[in-house]
This record gives C-alpha cells, structure tokens and sequence, in this order.
C-alpha cells in the first residue's frame, strides 16, 4: 500500500471518529471473547488498552476519552465476572481503576506530544514559507546584479570602441571582459538556470508586460515566431533589453498600424526583426541607432542593428551567429530612406 493510500486511508478515518471507534472496539470485544477461554477473568482490559492509544492519537483527547470509558464498561460486564455478585464486582474494581488510570496517563502523555507536534509542524512551515521567501528573493537579486553586470560589460565595451586613447581604450576593453567573466562566475556561483531559454516566449512576456505598463492595446505590437531560437541566460537577457528599448522608443512616436516582432533562426544565423508599417516611422527608424543603451546592448550581444525598407514599411534587424560571433561589426550602416 503506497503513501498517498494510506493518507487517504487517515483522513477518512479522522473524518469519521465515532463510527471508526465503534468499529476498533467491537474487534477489540471479538477478539477478547476468543480469547476468554484461555485468559479467563485476567488481563480483561489489556486488549482494550491499544484502542485508547489509538484513538488518543488519531482523534484527540475527548474521543479517546470517550473509548476509554466504553471499553471500562464493557470488560467489565462481559468478561471480567462482575455480574455474578456484588463481591466479584468488588474483585473486578481494582482492574478497572488500574485501566482508567493508565489510560488518563495516556491521554495526557499524547495529547500532549500531539500538541507540541502540532506546534512544531506550524513552526516548521512558517520557517519553510520564509527560506523559501528569502531565497526568491535573493535568487531575484542574484539575477539583477548579474543582467547588471553584463550590461556594464556592453557599456564598457561600447565606450571603449569611441575612445581615441589607446591605453585608455584598452583599459576599458579589460574592464568589459573582467565584468562579463564576473558576470558569469557570479552566475554559475548562484545557481542562475543554465539550459537554453527559448526566446519566443520571452519576447511574448516582454511585449505583453510593455504595452500593460503604457495601457497600449494589445494589438499594437505582435509577436511572429517563424523559427523558435534557443539562447543562454546571457544571450536571452541582452537581446531581451535590446528589444525592450527598440520597442518602447517606437512606440513612444504613436506610430499608426501595429509594430511587428519577427523571430527567426537558420543555419546562417538568428535575427530578431522589428517591422514598422507605419511610412512616417519607417522613415525615422534609423534614430534607434542613436540610442546609447541600445548600442551598449548589441555591442554586449556581439550583434548587427541593421535597417532596411520592405515596400513602405521599415525593418530594424538585430541579427548573430548561432556560435555568439557577430555577423558584421555592430551597429551597421543605415540602409533607411
């Protein structure tokens, strides 16, 4: 009989306390009975004794008590000779004290260790209910002081490729590798999740919690999935910011028609496409280059940002090797007109 049987088993016992008494005493009576011819008039209330144990346990002080009670009764009258006069009833009393006795002992003994247990078991859930909520919570900080650190990284890397200085330019280039290795070390150290993230559903989440937190309606930008892409945790979160910023930058020039996010993935590479179908915005699509969060993004995804015309709409493509090597220096030329 599995675990889970038994539990049920205990719990439709417990929802039923009388009924299950009635049933362990008169088993208890039975076999007593059977037994009568070899004990006799002694041990008359041992076989009862388990019953009040049980039931003390199981049901609590007050059934066990009432157990108690109807097992002293019946051991009395049944087998313990009281009625064949007053003075084997007086013979009989001893016994029966002794049974009440011990019993009461018993119900104290396990009424007690029954509410301590249950204390503990509250205790225990509310420490349990805590860990959990403490580790949630640094799991939450270990993930944000990570994204923050490879982003630093793509802002270092960014500022080092504008830097004239040499020395300086390769100061900063040292600066963005010692982030990003920190980044990682600190992620394998906090167990941060390491299988493959699959980024179609991330873009999904991204574009549905954009558009709550600017009460845009949802069809203002939809999520096209022409091939599911599997990215690591550090691939996933840049190109997550990435888009975010593309996004929300488009979306503050109130373009008319619905922006469109196309995923795909071949054996050349992974592109996410941004498509604008509004001309007027197609036209000013170039200015997210000059975003400088999202530069410092593509530069630590190692991608190209990309632009180009389909008909009157306009495309923003960010596109890298499967391998994490980008395609063409970032940030390629403009192709919009």
């Amino acid at each position: 009989m599995s675990t889970n049987s038994w539990r049920r088993a205990l719990a439709w016992l417990e929802a039923r306390p009388l009924r299950t008494l009635a049933a362990l005493i008169l088993i208890a009576t039975v076999v007593r009975a059977g037994l009568h011819p070899m004990l006799g008039e002694k041990q008359v209330w041992s076989i009862y004794f388990p019953v009040v144990i049980l039931a003390s346990y199981v049901f609590g002080a007050r059934n066990a008590a009432v157990a108690m009670l109807v097992s002293a009764v019946l051991g009395f009258v049944l087998f313990s000779g009281a009625t064949r006069g007053v003075e084997a009833a007086m013979d009989a009393a001893p016994g029966v004290f002794l049974f009440v006795m011990n019993s009461a002992v018993v119900l104290y003994v396990v009424g007690s260790l029954n509410g301590a247990l249950k204390g503990l078991a509250v205790a225990q859930g509310e420490s349990e209910a805590m860990a959990r909520a403490h580790a949630e919570l640094f799991h939450e900080v270990n993930q944000r002081i990570t994204h923050h650190l490879r982003l630093v990284a793509g802002v270092l890397a960014l500022q080092a490729k504008g830097e004239p200085e040499p020395t300086v330019s390769a100061g900063l280039k040292k600066a963005a590798e010692r982030s990003l290795q920190i980044s990682r070390a600190h992620a394998e150290l906090s167990g941060l999740p390491t299988e493959p993230v699959r980024f179609g559903q991330v873009a999904e989440r991204i574009v549905a919690t954009l558009l709550e937190s600017r009460g845009e309606r949802r069809d203002r930008v939809a999520v096209i999935v022409n091939a599911e892409m599997g990215l690591s945790q550090e691939a996933a979160t840049a190109l997550a910011a990435a888009l975010l910023e593309c996004l929300d930058s488009l979306l503050n020039g109130h373009p008319d028609g619905p922006i469109i996010v196309r995923l795909a993935s071949d054996a050349a590479g992974r592109r996410v496409e941004v498509v604008v179908t509004d001309p007027r915005a197609a036209r000013q699509l170039g200015s997210l280059a000059e975003g400088y969060l999202l530069r410092a993004v593509v530069e630590q995804l190692g991608a190209a940002l990309r632009f180009r015309r389909e008909g009157r709409a306009g495309v923003a493509e960010l596109a890298f090797e499967a391998g994490g090597r980008p395609l063409q220096p970032a940030l390629a030329e403009q192709t919009v007109h």
